[in-house]
């Protein structure tokens, strides 16, 4: 896990000056937009104090330039989700104090003591007009005319100043900069947010260096340089915005696409190709009857033979496409061509990153022939089901299935999609730049094949979590980070995940990990989404739990009791069957456990 010296973001953007390598956007107006905000926040830090940053632009294109620019000019920039409901923007107004909020269109709304800014000489009625009582926050200036392409105009509000003079607790702005692993302390600039399983929102600290490392690791272990990136996931998460920094950093290209316009895509393809053969049927049918004439025979004959055919089993996968090449539906194409012309891409040459419930849905929708077209189509966020990694096999589609999380800058394990394909079901081996050792409660390191605690050493490993600074300790007993992972580590050193400590249910005396009867859930076929917990019990300390949305009105849970009979011994077995219209899940796929727990309490109760 050597460290290696690495360029400056704008080193690498000026290494791409010319290059069409943001598919579907103007590369030229991207970087001009970057140096353009460069200039403003360096400006706006001539007072000798860096402003903090809070991110939560829904353009990609804004959001991107925004965190390039903060980071080239050293301000601590904090990624934001746009669709935070009002608690949460408070929540986390509260914990970071941002001296500046690009996008985030509820800040106004929540705080009375924001104000907005334009770009451009002139502001708009209403907004960037001083507070009373309080002193006028700073102007940032553009140019009004520099940029000419769609969705990247100054004519929108770009940035929220908070007033200068507004009151802060002191404790508020610490720079987070502990370690959890063994190598010296370094300035955090970059806060990225996760919520874990708990809903609760908090920021891991990295710096530009962390990142890097991610990137280095990642194209080490594939083997692969340049890294083109076809991105469905949101850029404030760590999986989104390292498909970008892979795909900058190396000299690849990236698409860039909501996974809702991928999916409407879908679905506006599919049912083109059902009219098109509707109507082909339809033509085939006239031309038949023209040269057959219409006795009632002849009918006959046809409607039984066709009423036949419908009975015979035909595969639900499309034909891949015969060509070399296939170009991008014009559903999936991003929305402004390069310079007047068809964007075109060879899905071979791209890596594609999906959470399990988004592979279930492109699956459902017959996109398996274009998900397999893919160099590798990376699968992380939650734990996937048996049956989708089965059905993704029989579909041979290219997955590599990764181990990792916003402390480490995404995959740390990742399993090739040779191996997949080969009937590996583990999360893989370990990228260079990381090292994962199983231990005991004691700290002790296990043998190959004994399952405890994952913890992880990585360059790539967070600095901490804001505003929160623990200082390493040397004589610690397990410097590495501990995670809340249960796992082992077979003879080929592929590590396999059993579950989480902190949702293993005990029952009766025994251990119970939620993964595995969830899996035996999904393998029913019943349930479109399922989760596993404990809920507290005086005779059996936790009793079995099932939240679960069944596929027809028809499933019940004494259907789906007998299902697991042959399945799941019996104490494993859920004993509470809970059915929801929705679980509730982040746009990772990972489950809100407090919103859950009172949908639980809410059901058990009544």
């Amino acid at each position: 896990m050597a460290r290696t010296t690495v360029e400056q973001p704008l080193t690498y953007l000026k290494q791409r000056a010319g290059e069409d390598w943001l598919i579907g956007y103007n590369s030229y107006q991207f970087h001009h937009l970057t140096e353009q905000l460069c200039q403003q926040l360096t400006e706006f830090s001539q007072g000798g104090t860096l402003p903090k940053i809070l991110l939560a632009e829904q353009n990609p294109l804004r959001f991107l330039a925004a965190f390039l620019a903060a980071v080239a000019t050293n301000c601590p920039v904090f990624l934001g989700n746009p669709h935070w409901v009002d608690q949460e923007w408070r929540q986390v107004l509260d914990l970071v104090q941002p001296d500046l909020i690009f996008g985030g269109s509820k800040v106004g709304v929540i705080s009375s003591s924001v104000e907005y800014l334009h770009f451009g000489e002139k502001k708009a009625e209403g907004r960037g007009q001083r507070a009373e009582g309080k002193e006028e926050g700073c102007k940032l200036e553009g140019n009004d005319n520099c940029l000419g392409g769609h969705d990247v105009s100054y004519d929108e509000k770009v940035f929220t100043t908070v007033n200068a003079n507004q009151s802060r607790p002191v404790s508020a702005s610490p720079r987070p900069c502990f370690s959890v692993s063994p190598r010296p302390p370094v300035s955090a600039s970059i806060f990225i947010p996760t919520g874990g399983s708990s809903g609760k929102i908090r920021f891991a600290a990295h710096n530009w260096q962390t990142l890097m490392a991610s990137v280095a690791g990642f194209h080490q272990y594939f083997e692969q340089k340049p890294i083109n990136s076809f991105c469905v996931l949101p850029l404030y998460h760590v999986s989104g915005l390292m498909q970008f920094l892979r795909s900058l950093t190396t000299g690849g290209r990236i698409v860039i696409m909501p996974f809702k316009a991928l999916m409407e895509g879908r679905r506006q393809e599919a049912g083109g190709r059902r009219q098109e053969a509707g109507g082909r049927r339809q033509e085939a049918e006239g031309r038949r009857q023209e040269s057959e004439g219409s006795s009632d025979e002849k009918i006959s004959f046809t409607t039984m033979h066709e009423n036949s055919c419908l009975r015979v089993p035909v595969s639900p996968r499309p034909r891949v496409p015969a060509s070399p090449r296939p170009r991008v539906p014009a559903s999936l194409r991003p929305r402004v061509p390069l310079k007047g012309e068809e964007c075109h891409i060879n899905p071979k040459e791209f890596f594609l990153s999906l959470v399990p419930t988004q592979l279930a849905r492109l699956i459902n929708l017959d996109a398996s022939a274009w998900l397999s077209s893919f160099r590798t189509v990376l699968l992380g966020g939650a734990p996937p089901w048996n049956s989708l990694l089965e059905e993704a096999r029989r579909y041979k589609i290219p997955l590599a299935l990764t181990y990792g999380m916003t402390e480490t800058a995404s995959g740390i394990v990742t399993l090739k999609p040779e191996a997949f394909l080969s009937g590996n079901n583990s999360s893989g081996q370990v990228l260079p730049h990381a090292q994962v050792t199983i231990r005991n409660t004691t700290g002790e390191i296990l043998n190959a094949n004994q399952t405890g605690m994952i913890t992880i050493q990585a360059d790539s490993l967070a600095l901490g979590y804001y505003p929160e600074a623990e200082a390493f300790n040397p004589q610690s007993l397990i410097p590495d980070f501990p995670t809340d992972d249960l796992g082992f580590v077979d003879q080929q050193g592929y590590l396999h995940i059993i579950g989480r400590r902190s949702n293993k249910i005990i029952t009766g005396g025994e251990n119970v990990f939620p993964p595995e009867v969830e899996a035996a859930i999904q393998a029913t076929e019943l349930v479109s989404d399922v989760c596993v917990i404990g809920v507290p019990d005086a005779d059996w300390g936790q009793m079995v739990t099932a939240i679960y949305v069944p596929n027809a009105q028809t499933v019940s849970h004494q259907l789906l009791a007998t299902a697991l009979e042959e399945q799941l011994s019996s104490y494993k077995r859920p004993k509470n069957w809970i059915s929801v219209a929705k679980l509730p899940r982040n746009a990772q796929g990972k489950v809100n456990y407090e919103q859950l727990q009172a949908m639980v309490n809410g059901c058990l109760t009544t």
